[in-house]
């Protein structure tokens, strides 16, 4: 009887996963009006200094092209908190939400400086294989300014393979981060499809900002829902390297 159950068990997980050799042709699928969230959090930790930063993106599905090619998203920046610990002992907290009469004088410097991402809408353009069309503007058509992107966009929608593609196949793309502007070249695959969730390992190569480090290389993994396209969940490690020659590692979340 136990030896019946347990090749019931067996018979049921392989139900659950993706048919070996069946190739996806994986596409985001938004619809006109659709809100969603991701919430996106930093660790980064050097020899000299540890910073933990965290967003939470609010985006609003503006349109659908006819042929439901492209999208355009409103982008509106929830909070931004920040906790970090330099190299002499000094620590700063920061949060968004928290009222300006309450911070001090470092806090409101940096509120300042957040102020017009958090104030503002954002809009960006993105196609059905989650590619960037046009980078973050104001919705008055005004780019951001260069290295002032509240998060890299491509975190949030995965760059999927423009093809069908089976379980171990790789795609690749490159691109230019618009955070650092430094070019990344990345490396996909499908490892499983399971309940309607896909998870696609990630390797990489960012190449460093001149003047600051050196090139680094980035590890992790994506979740996708199946059906829709869209990021559910993002695990990635990353060698950072500062302008002082420290060295260390960042972790990024996306949930």
């Amino acid at each position: 009887m136990r030896r019946f159950v347990y090749l019931l068990c067996i018979l049921f997980v392989f139900s659950c996963s993706q048919p070996a050799g069946e190739a996806y042709d994986l596409q985001l699928l938004l619809k006109k009006g659709e809100q969603f969230d991701l919430t996106v959090s930093n660790t980064v930790k050097t020899e000299d200094e540890s910073v933990d930063y965290e967003s939470r993106l609010l985006f609003t599905v503006d349109s659908v092209s006819a042929d439901k090619s492209k999208y355009l998203l409103t982008l509106k920046v929830d909070y931004i908190q920040l906790e970090s610990k330099g190299m002499f002992g000094d620590k700063v907290k920061y949060h968004s939400n928290r009222s300006s009469s309450s911070m001090n004088e470092q806090q409101q410097l940096m509120h300042q400086a957040f102020k017009p991402v958090l104030d503002s809408s954002l809009q960006i353009s993105i196609d059905k294989y989650g590619r960037l069309v046009k980078p973050y503007a104001y919705k008055s058509n005004i780019r951001l300014p260069k290295g002032t992107d509240p998060v890299d966009i491509q975190v949030c929608f995965l760059p999927l393979a423009g093809k069908p593609v089976a379980v171990g196949e790789e795609w690749q793309s490159e691109r230019t981060n618009e955070v650092t502007g430094g070019k990344v070249h990345s490396t996909y695959s499908i490892t499983n499809i399971k309940n309607e969730v896909v998870r696609i390992s990630y390797n990489g190569i960012v190449k460093g900002v001149p003047g600051y480090g050196k090139d680094s290389e980035v590890y992790g993994y994506y979740q996708l829902n199946k059906s829709t396209g869209k990021v559910e969940m993002a695990d990635m490690e990353m060698e950072v390297s500062t302008r002082f020659g420290g060295e260390g590692k960042m972790r990024m979340l996306v949930h």
